[in-house]
């Protein structure tokens, strides 16, 4: 269950959108302040592809997580996580964060791969940052370079 979180954010960074979509059931619902509850992978893909695109780069980070197994093929987990994002505002490079939770539930496939059924998410704070740094990597450079 980790590691199904571990590559959610692992996605988000990459901005590997068939990567990211993996990670969810085909039923699933995605539920995001301001968009509602998406619900189906082929909805939540869009929504995502939509939302990845207007940044440049977009890091999450899990803070914790607590997981209740129900048994071997379901469980409930929160996951706490900071988003560091850098996005084009009228030409110049803008730097924010935010950070907030996810209610899951999480289910084994067909396949026998553990996924997303349902995630909520809460979002605690989101602000500017002051930014002197530089991009060492766009999104388009880490999916160029195969890093994951």
């Amino acid at each position: 269950m980790r590691n199904l979180v571990g590559d959610y954010c692992n996605e988000v960074t990459t901005g590997d959108i068939e990567r990211w979509i993996g990670t969810w059931l085909e039923d699933a619902r995605w539920g995001i302040p301001g968009g509602g509850t998406i619900v189906g992978r082929s909805a939540i893909r869009e929504q995502f592809a939509s939302i990845r695109t207007i940044y440049v780069l977009c890091v999450q980070a899990v803070l914790s997580m607590t997981i209740a197994a129900d048994d071997a093929d379901h469980a409930s987990a929160r996951t706490y996580v900071r988003e560091l994002q850098w996005k084009r505002i009228d030409g110049e490079l803008r730097h924010s964060e935010l950070i907030g939770w996810y209610d899951d539930r999480i289910a084994r496939d067909t396949d026998g791969k553990l996924r997303f059924a349902k995630r909520d998410f809460t979002l605690l704070t989101s602000s500017p940052l002051p930014w002197e740094g530089r991009l060492h990597r766009a999104v388009h450079e880490l999916n160029a370079s195969g890093s994951t």
